[in-house]
């Protein structure tokens, strides 16, 4: 296979990815929910508060070698080793600092348990290296159903440890298990196909360059995924440790939507962009298109969470967990903010401008660290709907800076996503009548609510994105006639 990236269709890439995303979501919902049934908010919150420690630092550890690895035109085979020998080396240096680390951030919690989950997650820097290599191969070939497939398989082995750890009494060492399996089952089944022993020796040749390139996307990704990290840490800090995994249950009902659904347009739309932007295409009319779609989907998914997502976290959890309720409607509702508009992103990336994407992160990310520490004394409910500020600052500052970038107008933007805010305006008008009723009934069990919502919107989703001319109809009958011309 030629190394070089291969033009495809966007539309075909997402819907094989957000296909496998979809299986992942019910893989890891089934886990959640008997997990949910063996822990207690406690162990959940301990571990919760330890992942975010680490995910702070995840935010660095790939020093955007993957973005540029995909954004080079040669991938020389020098380049490729040093990628490697970058983040092999940040790896050790990671795992270092958080096994030094994990005593004093255990005390300072005040749970001396977490340093041994801390020690063990770290392991995942090691292995991470030879995973993101490989990965990167597969993207350059924008081999996108077998990178689904993968995901699906690692998601099914990760899903089992996790369980049956559990199970046997590992308490919140079964998630820490799980995470790690996953990883590694991703690097067992890539081998077979993108295992090149010469990727993985070290060499200096190149690693000034993928710095200059990468340091940037390291940045931004270290305040992005920091400032996702943010509330857990405060929580646990301020709140306690079973606020924290309350707030994590919360959390877990919407990345099944927001988290899956990102992830699969993220690691098609950054090649796919970056392919458009060597072949000079219009780039503009690229984003539009699929921001509309991207918000046909999210806003209306987004919605029913807002209003449905508190009886789905007590049916799928139990009664255990009925405080994370209100505050996972209140983070669906913030995140209906600035869920299409992250896609941007991406884009970012594609055209290099890692510096300004940067800026953009920064400014975000120093808002959402006030506007948290303010809001958490308050409770977990009032610092869900405080996500709101940071991702409307995020929207508003990325899509300005976007417009003057690409020369686009932000009435452009604007009508891109009328028609999706239109639709999910009357569609979310139809759940909130139907929540009434349940209400003023009083007789409805959690199973009713969600059965009932479920079959409304199955029968009135499609025909709105029909009415409202969505291009994710277009882009449904062309996969499924495994035909390019109409996807996005």
């Amino acid at each position: 296979m030629s190394d070089s990236i291969k033009k495809t269709s966007a539309g075909k890439s997402v819907t094989w990815m957000f296909s496998a995303r979809l299986v992942q979501a019910v893989i890891q919902l089934a886990s959640a929910i008997w997990v949910a049934r063996l822990l207690t908010p406690s162990e959940i919150g301990l571990f919760a508060v330890s992942f975010a420690a680490l995910l702070v630092l995840n935010g660095v550890r790939g020093l955007g070698v993957n973005q540029y690895l995909l954004h080079t035109k040669d991938f020389s085979a020098a380049q490729v080793q040093s990628g490697f020998t970058l983040v092999f080396g940040c790896g050790l240096l990671l795992c270092g600092i958080v096994n030094l680390l994990a005593g004093p951030v255990s005390s300072f919690y005040g749970h001396p348990e977490m340093s041994k989950l801390l020690r063990l997650l770290s392991l995942g820097f090691l292995i991470f290296p030879f995973h993101l290599i490989m990965q990167t191969r597969a993207s350059r070939q924008l081999a996108f159903v077998f990178l689904a497939r993968v995901e699906v398989l690692s998601s099914l082995v990760s899903a089992s440890v996790t369980v049956l750890l559990a199970l046997l009494g590992f308490r919140y060492y079964a998630l820490a298990a799980g995470s790690l399996c996953f990883m590694l089952a991703t690097v067992i089944l890539y081998a077979p196909r993108y295992f090149v022993v010469r990727d993985f020796r070290l060499c200096r040749r190149y690693v000034a360059d993928a710095l200059r390139y990468g340091g940037w996307i390291a940045g931004s990704s270290f305040l992005s995924i920091g400032g996702n990290a943010l509330p857990d840490l405060i929580i646990g800090k301020t709140l306690g440790i079973t606020a924290a995994g309350l707030y994590d249950r919360a959390a877990t009902i919407n990345r099944m939507v927001w988290g899956q659904f990102y992830s699969a347009i993220g690691s098609v739309l950054f090649p796919t962009f970056a392919s458009e932007n060597l072949a000079g295409d219009n780039l503009v009319q690229a984003y539009l298109r699929r921001l509309r779609g991207v918000a046909d989907f999210l806003w209306p998914s987004l919605a029913w969470l807002a209003v449905f997502g508190d009886e789905a976290i007590v049916f799928l959890y139990g009664e255990q967990w009925v405080g994370s309720g209100d505050a996972g409607r209140a983070l669906a509702l913030a995140a209906m903010v600035s869920a299409p508009f992250f896609m941007s992103r991406e884009l970012f990336f594609a055209l290099g401008r890692t510096r300004l994407i940067f800026s953009v992160d920064l400014v975000v990310f120093c808002v959402r660290t006030v506007v948290l520490i303010l809001a958490a004394p308050h409770g977990i409910l009032v610092l869900a709907l405080s996500f709101a500020v940071p991702n409307l600052v995020f929207t508003l500052v990325s899509q300005y800076t976007l417009s003057k970038l690409l020369a686009m107008r932000c009435g452009d933007i604007a009508q891109a996503v009328g028609r999706p805010f239109l639709m999910t305006m009357v569609y979310g008008s139809g759940l909130m009548l139907l929540r009434h009723f349940f209400e003023n009934d009083g007789q409805s069990s959690h199973f009713a609510y969600l059965l009932i919502s479920g079959i409304l919107s199955l029968g009135l989703m499609p025909l709105l994105l029909v009415l409202f001319r969505s291009p994710l109809v277009i882009t449904l009958k062309s996969f499924l006639k495994r035909d390019e011309r109409g996807m996005l």
